[in-house]
């Protein structure tokens, strides 16, 4: 099956894989999720539209922002009850991207 995700991966749950973090770093030893990566730039415009989000942390609006910029479907966070409000994009757990593998097989 083709991977039909675009996938956007909280700053935090690299943060933690570097420092050794067990559930992200689990999360992050999935080959699948690095046969491509791209990197997302960030402009001004983006913070200002991350700003104008009426929801309540702008690490996180950004986040989505930029999520959105490179049209990822799946983010996935450690903080999935900052992201409860949105609708469009679904939210996963670092812990749980298995669960993600096996959609795909």
């Amino acid at each position: 099956m083709a991977n039909p995700y675009h996938i956007f991966i909280d700053s935090n749950v690299l943060v933690n894989y570097k420092t050794g973090q067990p559930k992200d770093v689990a999360c992050l030893n999935f080959n699948f999720l690095f046969a491509k990566i791209s990197v997302s730039d960030f402009s001004t415009n983006d913070l200002k539209e991350a700003i104008s989000l009426k929801y309540r942390d702008i690490e996180d609006n950004i986040q989505y922002i930029i999520s959105k910029k490179a049209k990822c479907n799946l983010i996935i966070t450690n903080n999935t009850k900052d992201f409860a409000e949105i609708l469009d994009t679904e939210i996963m757990k670092p812990e749980r991207i298995s669960m993600l593998k096996k959609k795909l097989s």
